[in-house]
């Protein structure tokens, strides 16, 4: 196999596993935490996170330069393209993008009965649209994105709670706001009466 296609492996009809550097798990009707990165950053979280300490970053991928953060505007156009596809081709439950990476929590909708929309597929449109817009308005070349991505399958309601309170924290943990509601490139469905309830409380 060649070019930047992984090498793919159908374990059942809803179980598929592909495998580049990393293995990307896909089940029908999982929800994802899913994180990637601008190429040549070294992706370090902090410690207590449950996450790994190279999350999104592929083991093999070579150490660069660390990149050119994404602006307040191209941020924007990250943020707009994951939801481009919310409610038609996945459903979004939470995402933020941070001036050098970006998780989402989202699942996958079905297309027919018993077939769901890939996830390779899908962040494969996000990263290659936004990579195009953001190095036109750069007037750059080359990737923007590291190649790989990090995804786990969410596999109960409290470790789903626990990735979206994550995803909601990221920027208050990186001193970018106060409260992680605040954040303009944090997303999630209910966000306004998130805001409120935490105003309240």
């Amino acid at each position: 196999m060649s070019g930047d296609q992984p090498e793919r492996k159908t374990v059942s009809a809803d179980l598929t596993i592909s495998q580049r550097d990393l293995p990307h798990w896909q089940v029908g009707g999982a929800t994802y935490f899913i994180t990637f990165r601008l190429k040549g950053h070294p992706g370090s979280e902090a410690s207590g996170t449950g996450l790994p300490a190279s999350e999104g970053v592929s083991p093999v991928e070579p150490a660069e330069a660390t990149p050119h953060p994404l602006t307040p505007a191209e941020r924007t156009i990250v943020m707009k393209a994951i939801l481009f596809w919310h409610a038609r081709k996945w459903s979004v439950d939470a995402l933020t993008v941070m001036p050098d990476h970006v998780h989402v929590l989202a699942t996958p909708l079905e297309r027919s009965p018993g077939d769901w929309f890939s996830l390779t597929e899908l962040m494969h449109s996000v990263k290659s649209f936004t990579a195009h817009r953001i190095q036109r308005h750069r007037r750059a070349s080359g990737a923007l994105w590291q190649s790989e991505r990090y995804d786990r399958v969410n596999r109960d309601e409290h470790e789903f709670y626990q990735k979206a309170t994550y995803i909601l924290e990221n920027a208050q943990r990186k001193g970018l706001v106060e409260y992680g509601w605040e954040y303009e490139w944090f997303w999630c469905p209910g966000k306004e009466q998130l805001g409120n309830r935490v105003r309240r409380g």
